[in-house]
């Protein structure tokens, strides 16, 4: 969802997210889907995320943003198909502004 690394350096553009009363049910579904992934993450960016339920699924973050709200989060995914949450938080140093040569 907008984001890129320029020479190995981490560079984003502003990204918020917000989501509340999300509902997916795959528990029925015989292959496993992936769920929802978010990729936010700058020095003003956020994601505030409630009341979400997620069955058969994973949810998971890429990048770093500021802000991470999440409030009743209720995610279940069968564990011989890996974790119901993923945090992938790089730590790569922001280059937004500068010139690349």
């Amino acid at each position: 969802m907008g984001y890129g690394v320029i020479k190995g350096n981490y560079l984003s553009i502003p990204q918020n997210f917000k989501l509340s009363d999300i509902k997916l049910d795959n528990s029925e579904l015989s292959s496993p889907l992936r769920g929802i992934q978010i990729s936010s993450g700058n020095a003003t960016s956020f994601v505030a995320m409630t009341n979400v339920t997620m069955k058969r699924a994973t949810l998971e973050f890429h990048n770093k943003p500021q802000h991470l709200f999440m409030r009743n989060i209720n995610v279940m995914q069968l564990s011989t198909t890996g974790p119901a949450l993923k945090l992938n938080f790089d730590l790569r140093k922001d280059v937004r502004g500068k010139v690349h040569g």
